[in-house]
């Protein structure tokens, strides 16, 4: 575990590419609420990658980053052991300039 792979819809809603700095975070005021915000430049900040492997097609359609502390910890709150599938909510909560989209922890697609 370590990776957090970006659906092809997410992407495409958010105009996301390769590269684009991304910010993942708990709300300490909760006992599971994860949020991310993307195009947020700071030293904490990850980068989106595309996978490489499969067609070339594919590879554009596929965006990934490692934060193994952070999948580790989502998976901790979500009582997973190896994999989550997540949504991400419609809109985003903006604060201080900054729009979030919260994981949708509740009901998770798919978890091993």
């Amino acid at each position: 575990t370590g990776q957090l792979y970006i659906a092809k819809q997410l992407k495409k809603d958010l105009n996301l590419e390769a590269n684009t700095p991304l910010i993942i975070a708990k709300d300490g005021d909760s006992k599971c609420d994860w949020f991310v915000a993307f195009n947020v430049e700071n030293d904490n900040a990850y980068r989106l990658m595309v996978k490489n492997n499969g067609s070339k097609e594919q590879r554009q359609q596929s965006l990934y980053t490692t934060a193994r502390q952070v999948v580790q910890g989502i998976l901790k709150d979500l009582k997973g052991k190896q994999s989550a599938s997540l949504l991400v909510s419609n809109s985003p909560v903006e604060i201080n300039g900054v729009s979030w989209y919260r994981l949708i922890t509740a009901k998770p697609i798919r978890m091993k």
